[in-house]
This record gives structure tokens, sequence and C-alpha cells, in this order.
């Protein structure tokens, strides 16, 4: 990621997800074997308000799927992603401008 205040919010903003939980391997989560041992991902609720477990892989901080799969589901259906995750639409929607 070129700018280092939007990783951070990022990271900020899976750690905040994920809270306590611990990050699970994402062959399991998915259900698909298509995943390497060592990928996992934070659980949290991203699939269950309409997105994919993948927005929470763990990279240990280095980077997130975060802006990537989050802009693409705006870019999909706006308003379902508004009112299925309000929370992580409105850090799409201002993340970006970080300077």
């Amino acid at each position: 990621m070129q700018n280092p205040a939007v990783l951070a919010a990022a990271v900020a903003f899976l750690q905040y997800r994920a809270g306590t939980e611990q990050p699970k391997l994402l062959s399991k989560l998915t259900g698909d074997q298509k995943y390497r041992a060592n990928e996992y991902a934070y659980e949290d609720q991203f699939a269950a308000r309409g997105g994919v477990h993948y927005m929470g892989k763990d990279y240990g901080g280095e980077a997130t799927e975060l802006l990537t799969r989050g802009i693409e589901r705006l870019h999909a259906d706006p308003v379902e992603f508004m009112q299925n995750d309000p929370e992580y639409f409105r850090f799409i929607l201002q993340t970006p401008q970080q300077p």
C-alpha cells in the first residue's frame, strides 16, 4: 500500500472488527480448498453482512483486503453494502481520503 496512513487505518479497522477473535483458516471459513494452509482470516461478520470471509484476510499487519474488497462491494451494490454493513461502508468512503 502506498499510503502509510491508509494502511494504518485499514489494519486498525480490521483489528477493531476482529476484537478478541483469532484468525481462522480461510479454507475452513469458506469451505473452499483453493486457499493455502497458511491463509488465515478473521471471520467477523463480513460474510453474514453480505460480504465474503476474504475481506478479513490476515497479513500480519502488512496489508489488508479491506479496501480492495470494500471498493468492489461499493461498486457492485452500494445500497446493499450501506444497509447490511454501514460501519464498513463508512470506512470505505472515508479512508481513501486520509492525507
